[in-house]
């Protein structure tokens, strides 16, 4: 996977959308889509009645809306997720660079779409890991994580195509492939100070 792919600006952002999610999932997975059970998982007009003919209107409106999703998601399999908060791994002095296994690696999961969902991660090896491009660089990076309150508290966010999904445990599970990460120092008051962003070539 390269940055020529597809342009940065043009990724999708669900946050905590999760049809959205679902959307993805299933543009993914190819599977059949179970809406009523959906609709009955997400829907607060199916939730809230027990009407049969206003759940089965609920059920229809949930599925112009995930079907919605599921073409966009076809068309355009590229995504941004929300920030996560997290500790930044070490500076290796002895090979020059930060390790992104902690963000990206393929044991992590991640909750998506209000926990509708998970991402895992498959090995990209042209973003394992970020160099800095020099000692003075590195020296201030550190400097700077190390000066942190929060004890070297991060908040890094992963752009990515997503290219398989499967149940895993009956949970929806997405595995994406990451094209760039961006990283910032996660403050007390809440607010963020960039570091680096690590992309593919």
């Amino acid at each position: 996977m390269t940055a020529s792919e597809k342009s940065f600006s043009e990724y999708q952002a669900p946050e905590d959308d999760a049809l959205s999610w679902l959307g993805l999932y299933y543009a993914a997975a190819g599977t059949p889509v179970d809406y009523p059970a959906i609709a009955a998982r997400l829907d607060p007009a199916f939730q809230r009645t027990t009407d049969a003919f206003a759940q089965r209107d609920a059920v229809a409106a949930v599925k112009v809306k995930l079907d919605k999703a599921i073409a966009a998601a076809k068309a355009n399999p590229y995504v941004k997720l929300s920030p996560v908060v997290a500790r930044m791994p070490a500076y290796d002095l002895t090979r020059n660079l930060y390790d992104l296994g902690a963000f990206i690696g393929p044991d992590l999961r991640i909750g998506i779409g209000a926990g509708v969902a998970s991402v895992s991660f498959t090995p990209n090896p042209s973003l394992a890991t970020f160099a800095p491009a020099n000692e003075a660089e590195a020296r201030g990076l550190e400097h700077t994580i190390s000066s942190n309150p929060l004890g070297r508290q991060v908040q890094f966010t992963v752009y990515g195509k997503v290219v398989a999904a499967t149940l895993r445990g009956g949970e929806p599970q997405l595995t994406v492939v990451p094209s760039r990460v961006v990283v910032e120092n996660y403050l007390v008051s809440g607010a963020t100070q960039p570091l680096f962003t690590a992309t593919v070539p």
